[in-house]
């Protein structure tokens, strides 16, 4: 018998599974996108292997996260 745990929620994937994800994705549409629905999801962001220059990004979005995830 094969016994598997059914996934509820994208919450409940594994963060390698979300960085796959979000490869598809703009960092800043992730940020966009996943950044203050639940700790969980800023913390997969707050540890994504991005690449992204914040100096030549002006989106407020980033800036929010920044602040979101300083507390």
């Amino acid at each position: 018998m094969l016994l598997t745990k059914a996934v509820y929620g994208f919450n409940e994937f594994p963060s390698e599974l979300l960085f796959e994800i979000f490869d598809y994705l703009s960092f800043i549409h992730v940020i966009q996108s996943f950044s203050g629905l639940n700790q969980k999801l800023n913390s997969v962001i707050q540890s994504y292997p991005s690449r992204i220059v914040l100096r030549s990004c002006n989106d407020e979005n980033v800036f929010r996260f920044k602040e979101l995830t300083s507390q």
